[in-house]
């Protein structure tokens, strides 16, 4: 890395030409105690007289060096200047840790043999372990805008000067986020939870299937009941593939409250039942009930309903307006017709997993309504006069009579002859 001039004070007296010199730098938290993994930088002056981009001098930076359990990291810097008036011995030297950075100037070949730099930030430590307080090794913690894992006590160092931050840790599909004061050291203890998982794969009559269920970089047949079962899956989704007679089926669940998880497989077509017609004003409406049978069917897709229909002599088939007239039945209604047609009809159902049923069927018009003349005329029955005719009472009389009296004569003849 190569700083401009004016990058560093050259306020600092002059030292010796051509200087070589190690710098054996420390970092410090807040309470004075060496700081691991802080990162260190050098900034110092390597030629006077040789410039770059229009400067008069040259310097050089070195870094970054990540400081050991010790808060230790070494580095050489070395001056080719031979113009004792051109020197410049100041070196400045940064340290971050926790976000903090911290400068401090020094004079080569004249400093302490450790050099110090003090970083106001504090210890917290990350003890990540599960519901029986077993570590959690390789857990990922992000805390303070830095990410590390956790060893195999599942601890994770880290430093934050004083304030809140924000920290999220995850292990596998478990995830804790939250935030943490910082005041002074902190140790703070996160339990990851986890939950039996139990997935159980059946068609729609409940019937288990030997399917294969696929979760991350694991794979898995189920056998005969068509179960899976993990007795310990972190965090609170659990996401899975099911595949079984090449269709695949891509699922999530919640194993806090949606446990067990069944995953069904419908393959049961729709049951259409009996067609019911009616005609009002010309115009036909068929009723079409369908139902999706099984324990567990998929249900009726209502946007699968389709009426196609055609007139007997005619060739093309024209599409009726189907709609849902309540639940589980839909309607289709057609245009007028003319009287004594003959139509044939197609109902075709689908359910939600694809599977489909179809009925064919016909109807009839009605006929037209009987012809209503205006040309023709009605000859009302003529009417006897008032007091005129004989009524019908004393015509059925007269005739009883009349046959009462051939009844005796041929009685009485024939008593005679004997």
């Amino acid at each position: 890395m190569v700083c401009s001039a004016d990058t560093l004070s050259t306020d600092t007296p002059e030292c010796n030409v051509s200087f070589h010199d190690t710098l054996l730098m420390r970092a410090l938290d807040a309470a004075h105690r060496p700081i691991e993994g802080a990162a260190l930088y050098a900034y110092y002056q390597y030629s006077g007289s040789i410039g770059t981009h229009g400067q008069d001098s040259t310097y050089y930076g070195v870094g970054p060096l990540t400081t050991n359990s010790s808060g230790l990291a070494q580095a050489q810097i070395v001056n080719i200047e031979a113009d004792e008036s051109r020197v410049d011995c100041n070196v400045e030297i940064s340290a971050v840790a926790g976000g903090v950075n911290v400068t401090t100037d020094i004079t080569a070949m004249q400093h302490p043999h450790i050099i110090d730099v003090g970083i106001p930030v504090y210890l917290v430590v990350f003890h990540v372990i599960d519901p029986t307080a077993a570590p959690l090794a390789n857990a990922t913690v992000w805390f303070n805008n830095e990410t590390k894992t956790t060893d195999a006590r599942g601890f994770a160092k880290f430093y934050a000067p004083i304030g809140a931050a924000d920290y999220l840790i995850s292990y596998l599909d478990g995830k804790q986020p939250g935030s943490i004061m910082v005041s002074n050291d902190v140790n703070f203890q996160a339990i990851i939870k986890y939950y039996p998982v139990t997935v159980q794969v059946v068609d729609d009559n409940g019937n288990p299937l030997n399917a294969t269920l696929a979760t991350g970089t694991k794979v898995v047949q189920l056998g005969s009941n068509g179960t899976y079962y993990d007795p310990k899956v972190f965090g609170n989704s659990f996401q899975f593939n099911v595949s079984y007679a090449g269709v695949v089926k891509e699922s999530v669940m919640n194993p806090e409250t949606d446990n067990p998880k069944k995953v069904l497989y419908d393959f049961t077509s729709p049951a259409i039942g009996t067609v019911v017609k009616s005609e009002s004003d010309g115009k036909v409406r068929l009723t079409i009930p369908v139902t999706d049978p099984g324990l567990y069917p998929s249900g009726v897709d209502p946007a699968s309903i389709s009426v196609t229909y055609r007139a007997e002599s005619a060739t093309q088939w024209s599409r009726a307006v189907t709609f849902t007239s309540a639940k589980g039945v839909f309607a289709a209604d057609f245009p007028e017709f003319p009287p004594n047609s003959v139509i044939q009809f197609k109902v075709e159902a689908s359910d939600l997993e694809g599977n489909k049923a179809s009925v064919d069927g016909r109807f009839s018009t009605l006929p037209p309504p009987p012809a209503n003349s205006s040309n023709s005329s009605i000859t009302p029955q003529s009417q006897a006069p008032a007091g005129q005719g004989l009524p019908l009472v004393g015509i059925v009389g007269a005739i009883a009579l009349l046959i009462f009296l051939v009844y005796m004569f041929y009685r009485l003849k024939g008593g005679g002859d004997s």
